[in-house]
C-alpha cells in the first residue's frame, strides 16, 4: 500500500471523529511536527513501527520530562491504532509501555531544558486578609430567653 503522509492521516482522523476541541487537534498535529523534526522529513504511515517510535521517544526524553514523553507515546499510538483499523498499517495491539523504556529520565541532559534557559518571572506573594472572629449572632440564646 502507498504510504500516506501523517498530516493527512491527522486531518482524516479529526474529520471522522468530529473532534471540535482545538486543544486535542493541536496536540495531534504536534505529533506530526515533532516526528518530522526527528526524522528530517515528513512522516508517513510507514513510520508506524516500534523502532521508529522508540528512537523518537528516546530523543524526546532528552529535552522534556517523563510525563510529556508518555503523553506523546499515547497520542502516537492513537493515530497508529486508527490507521491499523483503516487497514493502512500492519496492526498489532501494543501499549505505550512497549514504546518507551522505564529509564527515560536517565537519558535526560543535565541542567534546565532548552526552552527554560531564560529565567521565569517570579510570582508576587499572595496577600491573605487576616480573618478575625465573627461577631455573635443576635439570636444566640433565644431558647434561654424564651424559657427563662
Amino acid at each position: 500500500m502507498t504510504p500516506i503522509p501523517l498530516t493527512r492521516v491527522v486531518d482524516k482522523y479529526v474529520a471522522e471523529r468530529r473532534l471540535s476541541a482545538a486543544r486535542t487537534v493541536r496536540f495531534l498535529r504536534a505529533i506530526t511536527t515533532r516526528l518530522s523534526e526527528h526524522l528530517g522529513r515528513e512522516p508517513t504511515t510507514d513510520d508506524f513501527t516500534i523502532e521508529v517510535a522508540r528512537r523518537w521517544l528516546a530523543a524526546r526524553a532528552e529535552t522534556v520530562g517523563r510525563a510529556t514523553v508518555i503523553d506523546d507515546a499515547k497520542r502516537f499510538l492513537t493515530l497508529w491504532r486508527w490507521c491499523a483499523s483503516q487497514g493502512w498499517v500492519e496492526g498489532t495491539y501494543i501499549t505505550p509501555k512497549h514504546l518507551y523504556p522505564k529509564e527515560l529520565r536517565r537519558y535526560r541532559l543535565e541542567g534546565p531544558p532548552v526552552r527554560h534557559a531564560i529565567p521565569l518571572r517570579k510570582r508576587a506573594p499572595s496577600v491573605r486578609k487576616p480573618r478575625g472572629k465573627a461577631p455573635p449572632r443576635p439570636d444566640r440564646h433565644w431558647l434561654g430567653r424564651l424559657l427563662g
